[in-house]
C-alpha cells in the first residue's frame, strides 16, 4: 500500500491542481490541530497522574515516618521498663548482700563478744580469789606494822626526849644564825636593787622635784595676785565709798552755806578740793577696774565650766570623780569599755549636787567686766537633756533671769559715782539656719524680716537688721519680757527629751554708759546663748519635721565644732565662721576681742557615754583658745 501510494504521488506529481492543493492543507492543518490536541490532554492527564502519585508517596512518606517514630517510641519505652527492672532486681541483690554481710558481721562480733564475756567472768574469778589472799596478807601486815610503830613510836619518844634537850641548847645560836643570814640576803638584793635604780630614781626625782617647785611657784604667786587682787578691790571700794560719802558731803555744805559763796578763798578751797576728789575717784574707779580685769585675766579670758546633771531616773552611771578640792579637773573611768582612766582639766567642774545657786557667782563676774566695757558671751553646750536650758533660762534662778536682777543691782550701786546706764536687749532664734525675733510683739509676728546679720571689723561689734531691739529700765520688766520670749521658742518632744528645744535661744543685752562726773563712755554687749542639744537622729526623728530639725541642729554644732577646732593655736590659718549662721553670729565672741565662757553640760547615765565623751573633748579643745579681750571705755581728759 505503501508503494501504492508513492506511485500514486509519483504520478500525480506533476499534476498542479490549486483546489487539491488547499484541500491538502487544510486536512494537513485539522490533523495536526487534532493531533497537538490529543498531545496536550495526554500530557494534562500525565502531570495529573503524577501529582496522584506525589501525593500518594508523600502521604506514604508521612505513614512510614510516624510509624518509624511510632515503633522508636515504643522500643524505648520497653527499653526504660526493661532497665528499670534491671535496677530494681540489682539493688534488691545489692540489699540482700549487704544484709547477708551484716548479719555475717554481727554473728562475728557476737561470738567475740561472748569469748571476751567468758574470759572476763574467768579473770573476775581469779581476782577475786587473789584479793581475799592479799586482804589476809594484809591483815597480818597490819598487824606486824602494829607492833613496829609501837617499837618506833617508844623509840621516837626516846629521842626526841633527847633531841629537845640538844635543841634547847642550839636553838639560840641556829636563830640568830638564820636571822644573820636571812637580813645579809636582804641587805644584798636591796644593794643590787638599789645599784641597778639609784641613778635612774635620783634624776627621776630631780626632775620631779623641779615641776613640783615650778608648779609651786606659779601657783603660789597667782594665788598671791588673786589674792591681793581681791583686797586691793574690796579695799578701793571701801576707799571710793568714803570718798563718794565726803563728796556727797562737800556738794551739800556747797549748798546748804550760802555765806560762803562771799568767801571766795573758802570757796576756791572747796571747789579745788572737789575736783581733787572727784579726780581721785576717777582714778580709783580706774583702779578698780584695772584690778577687776586683772582678776578676771588670771582666770582666763576663754573659761570652761562641766556641769554634770543629776541622773533623771535609777540607771546605772559612769564611773567619775573630782580629786582637786578646786574643782577643777574630772577622772572619767571605763567611757570605752576599758577599765582605763582619763583626766580633764577646767576651770571649773560643777557635782550634781550643785545648783544653779552655786553657778551664778562664777557667772558675775564676767557680767561686771561687760559693764566695765568688755563684750562678754556665756553660752551652754551639750547633747540633748543634758540640762542647758535648765541652766541658762528655765527657772527664776537660771542665768538670764538672775543676769537681769544682778545687771540692775550693779547698775544702781554706781550711780554715786557718776554712772548712768541705758540697757536695750534682743532675743532671737536659730531655728533650721533661719533667724527668728522673738522679742517682737504678737501683732506683729506675721511680718516678713530679712534679718541680715552685719560685722563691723573696725569696732567688733555685730548688728543684726530689723531685729527688734527694746530699752529697759527695771530687772522686773526685763524678766517679763524674757518670759513672754521664751515661750515663743520652738520646743517639742523628742525620745531623747520630754521638753527639748529645737533652736539655738541668743539673748544680747547692750550696755552703754556714761559718767557725768569724769566723763568717761562704756559700750558693750553681754550675749547669752542656749545652744539646741545634738543628738541621734534615729533617737529624735518621729517625723520628716523632727529629721529636718536634728540636721540642721546638727549641722550648725557641727560647724560651731569646727570653728573652735580651727582656734586652737597651730591648727589652721583659716576660720569657717561663715558654715553655720551659729557661729557666723558669734564670730567677735570665738576667738576674737571678747571674754568668753562655754558652759559644758553632760549626762552623767552610761547609755549616753559617747555623747558624754565627745562633749569632754570638745570643753579641752575649748580650753585651748586664746582670746585678746578689747574694752571698749573711753576716758575723756
Amino acid at each position: 500500500m505503501t508503494k501504492n501510494t508513492s506511485n500514486l504521488n509519483m504520478k500525480h506529481s506533476h499534476y498542479k491542481d490549486p483546489t487539491s492543493t488547499s484541500v491538502l492543507r487544510a486536512v494537513s492543518e485539522n490533523t495536526l490541530n487534532s493531533l497537538q490536541s490529543y498531545l496536550r490532554n495526554k500530557n494534562q492527564k500525565i502531570a495529573a497522574s503524577l501529582a496522584v502519585k506525589e501525593k500518594e508517596n508523600e502521604l506514604s512518606q508521612n505513614q512510614l515516618r510516624s510509624d518509624l517514630e511510632r515503633r522508636h517510641s515504643e522500643q524505648l519505652q520497653k527499653l526504660k521498663a526493661e532497665y528499670i527492672a534491671d535496677r530494681e532486681k540489682y539493688f534488691e541483690r545489692e540489699l540482700e548482700a549487704r544484709i547477708q554481710f551484716k548479719n555475717e558481721l554481727y554473728q562475728q562480733r557476737d561470738e567475740e563478744y561472748r569469748k571476751l564475756k567468758e574470759s572476763y567472768t574467768d579473770r573476775e574469778i581469779q581476782a577475786n580469789s587473789t584479793i581475799s589472799v592479799l586482804r589476809n596478807e594484809k591483815e597480818t601486815l597490819d598487824l606486824s606494822l602494829q607492833h613496829c610503830r609501837e617499837e618506833l613510836e617508844a623509840v621516837k619518844a626516846k629521842y626526841i626526849d633527847q633531841l629537845n634537850a640538844k635543841s634547847a641548847e642550839i636553838a639560840p645560836v641556829e636563830s640568830k644564825l638564820q636571822e644573820a643570814m636571812n637580813n645579809n640576803k636582804l641587805l644584798k638584793d636591796a644593794n643590787e636593787l638599789l645599784e641597778k635604780n639609784s641613778c635612774a630614781l635620783k634624776h627621776e626625782i630631780k626632775k620631779l622635784s623641779d615641776e613640783a617647785e615650778s608648779l609651786r611657784r606659779i601657783i603660789k604667786e597667782k594665788n598671791k595676785a588673786l589674792s591681793s587682787s581681791q583686797e586691793d578691790i574690796e579695799r578701793y571700794q571701801q576707799e571710793l565709798e568714803r570718798l563718794q560719802t565726803t563728796l556727797a558731803v562737800h556738794q551739800k555744805q556747797l549748798k546748804q552755806q550760802p555765806i560762803l559763796q562771799d568767801n571766795n578763798t573758802e570757796v576756791s578751797k572747796l571747789k579745788a578740793e572737789n575736783d581733787n576728789l572727784i579726780k581721785y575717784i576717777r582714778e580709783k574707779d580706774n583702779a578698780l577696774s584695772v584690778l577687776r580685769e586683772e582678776n578676771m585675766t588670771l582666770k582666763g579670758n576663754m573659761r570652761v565650766f562641766l556641769r554634770i546633771r543629776p541622773p533623771q531616773h535609777e540607771c546605772e552611771t559612769i564611773s567619775y570623780s573630782i580629786p582637786d578640792p578646786n574643782q577643777r579637773s574630772l577622772v572619767v573611768s571605763q567611757l570605752n569599755g576599758k577599765d582605763l582612766q582619763k583626766s580633764f582639766e577646767y576651770d571649773k567642774v560643777f557635782t550634781p549636787d550643785c545648783g544653779n545657786d552655786s553657778i551664778f557667782p562664777e557667772v558675775a563676774q564676767l557680767i561686771h567686766s561687760a559693764i566695765d566695757g568688755y563684750n562678754v558671751c556665756i553660752l551652754a553646750y551639750g547633747q540633748t537633756g543634758s540640762g542647758k536650758t535648765y541652766t541658762m533660762l528655765a527657772q527664776e534662778n537660771s542665768i538670764m533671769p538672775k543676769t537681769a536682777h544682778y545687771l540692775f543691782d550693779v547698775i544702781s550701786s554706781m550711780k554715786n559715782s557718776g554712772w548712768s546706764f541705758v540697757i536695750e536687749c534682743q532675743f532671737l532664734e536659730l531655728y533650721n539656719e533661719t533667724i527668728q525675733d522673738l522679742m517682737v510683739k504678737e501683732k506683729q509676728l506675721t511680718t516678713n524680716k530679712g534679718y541680715d546679720i552685719l560685722h563691723d571689723e573696725k569696732s567688733r561689734i555685730t548688728t543684726i537688721k530689723n531685729l527688734t531691739t527694746r530699752k529697759f529700765s527695771s530687772p522686773a520688766e526685763l524678766v517679763s519680757a524674757l518670759e513672754n520670749a521664751i515661750k515663743r521658742r520652738t520646743m517639742a518632744s523628742t525620745e531623747s527629751n520630754q521638753v527639748s528645744s529645737r533652736s539655738h535661744a541668743i539673748f544680747m543685752i547692750h550696755i552703754n554708759g556714761s559718767n557725768t562726773k569724769t566723763g568717761a563712755k562704756t559700750s558693750s554687749c553681754l550675749t547669752l546663748a542656749d545652744l539646741a542639744g545634738s543628738e541621734r537622729a534615729m533617737q529624735s526623728c518621729e517625723s520628716a519635721n523632727r529629721m529636718r530639725e536634728t540636721g540642721s541642729i546638727n549641722k550648725s554644732l557641727s560647724a560651731f565644732v569646727n570653728v573652735i577646732d580651727a582656734l586652737v593655736p597651730g591648727n589652721s590659718a583659716h576660720i569657717p565662721y561663715r558654715n553655720s549662721k551659729l557661729t557666723y553670729l558669734l564670730k567677735f565672741f570665738l576667738g576674737g576681742s571678747a571674754k568668753t565662757l562655754v558652759l559644758v553640760n553632760i549626762s552623767p547615765a552610761l547609755a549616753h557615754k559617747q555623747e558624754t565623751l565627745s562633749s569632754l573633748r570638745f570643753a579641752e579643745k575649748v580650753k585651748k583658745v586664746k582670746q585678746k579681750p578689747i574694752c571698749q571705755t573711753k576716758v575723756s581728759d
